[in-house]
């Protein structure tokens, strides 16, 4: 699977993770909001030092491309997400360890993203398949995968363990290559236009209020 450096999009780009984006990634990350559903607690600084240089690790060997999510407006990073478990032999990749700043959550800068991914996972590697595992209690993202097209596919029981000690289940949601060039290809789109407009008409408002 050929790296790709960077995918363009109108609300965001997607840059491979470097070293000098680090600093930056770890204020955002002191938010706990952002790990409620994930596996780590990445807002205590030697955690997120772990997983930053864990992140690094799997990129220089192969394992995964993490990509920072940079907002094309302000070209500050909001974010990252990655490819992992790449698997050349079975055409399949997932898709995870996404998180976001939380002044970014419902702005549709997630639904790019993943149309990038997608567009590239599908269209230049071409993938049979893209997987996503999520907690069984993380509501919002499981909204956000049904809403451009992935199905549920199945719980794996004790999947992980929290930070608290409890036994994560987890959801299984994939697409394949059938569910986006027939429907979830069309519904990416539509999902990122809505939001392109959503942030326009933002922009906009803000800009009237400055003037008056």
């Amino acid at each position: 699977m050929i790296h790709p450096n960077s995918l363009e999009g109108h609300l965001i780009r997607l840059e491979i993770l470097e070293p000098r984006h680090l600093y930056v990634m770890e204020a955002i990350a002191s938010n706990p909001l952002i790990w409620q559903n994930l596996p780590i607690e990445g807002w205590r600084n030697d955690v997120f030092w772990r997983w930053a240089y864990d992140s690094l690790e799997c990129q220089k060997k192969g394992q995964a491309f993490v990509f920072v999510v940079i907002d094309q407006h302000s070209g500050k990073i909001v974010g990252t997400t990655r490819y992992q478990d790449m698997d050349c032999q079975h055409n399949k990749t997932d898709i995870g360890w996404t998180w976001y700043d939380p002044s970014v959550w419902g702005k549709g800068y997630n639904f790019e993203a993943k149309k990038l991914m997608l567009t590239h996972a599908f269209e230049v590697w071409k993938v049979g398949r893209v997987g996503f595992k999520v907690d069984e209690r993380n509501m919002r993202s499981q909204r956000a995968l049904e809403k451009i097209g992935a199905r549920c596919e199945g719980l794996i029981r004790k999947h992980m363990i929290r930070p608290d000690g409890s036994s994560r289940n987890s959801l299984l949601y994939g697409l394949t290559d059938e569910d986006w060039f027939m429907t979830v290809k069309h519904r990416a789109q539509a999902n990122v236009i809505e939001a392109i407009v959503q942030q326009r008409d933002t922009l906009k408002y803000q800009e009237t209020v400055c003037v008056y």
